[in-house]
């Protein structure tokens, strides 16, 4: 009964919310190679993730640090928590100099791949999705057509200047090729 674990779950949790009404999760996806399928997942909960470390943060700094305390002795958002928070260290982010909309994109991009490199999290879907996928077929398409169509996915996002709107062609290509490679063709 963790109030910090509640905070984070229920942030992430609207993320996938907000995926869904910006048409990143399929409608379609009884027609979805097992690859696809998995690459979907990968991309939603490691952006999940990421937007969760980020309205953590957000929290602390605002003087809720209960989310962001939880997320850092957490197995499962530890890294992404500690990447977001060196990236901002990095570039010089502090109270007194606040991050620009592009350090935050950066952060964020460094949290998302944490979530791939650092955590088992890439194992625990696979595992977890198995009996969803078992029936689907072996995507016929190469590397690059998966990452070209779940690309197009992205193109409704809104633009501009918006912190939280920092997936492109890299965080895809690591998506699909993270279920290539739990899923080989």
């Amino acid at each position: 009964s963790d109030p910090g674990y509640f905070l984070a779950a229920s942030i992430e949790e609207m993320r996938h919310a907000w995926q869904d009404q910006q048409g990143m999760i399929t409608t379609d996806d009884d027609q979805m190679s097992r690859q696809a399928y998995m690459a979907e997942i990968y991309l939603l909960e490691a952006d999940g993730a990421s937007f969760a470390v980020a309205s953590a943060y957000q929290l602390r700094e605002a003087g809720d640090p209960r989310a962001w305390d939880y997320m850092t002795r957490s197995p499962s958002y530890g890294p992404s928590a500690q990447a977001f928070a060196t990236s901002l260290a990095d570039a010089g982010v502090t109270a007194d100099n606040p991050a620009t909309s592009a350090q935050w994109q950066d952060a964020m991009r460094a949290s998302f791949n944490a979530w791939f490199e650092e955590t088992n999290l890439v194992d625990h879907y696979a595992e977890f999705n198995r009996n969803r996928i078992t029936d689907r077929g072996q995507s016929t398409q190469l590397v690059s057509a998966e990452i070209a169509q779940l690309s197009e996915r992205l193109e409704g996002l809104p633009g501009g200047e918006r912190p939280d709107v920092y997936l492109g062609h890299d965080q895809v290509s690591q998506a699909v090729l993270a279920a290539f490679d739990r899923f080989p063709a």
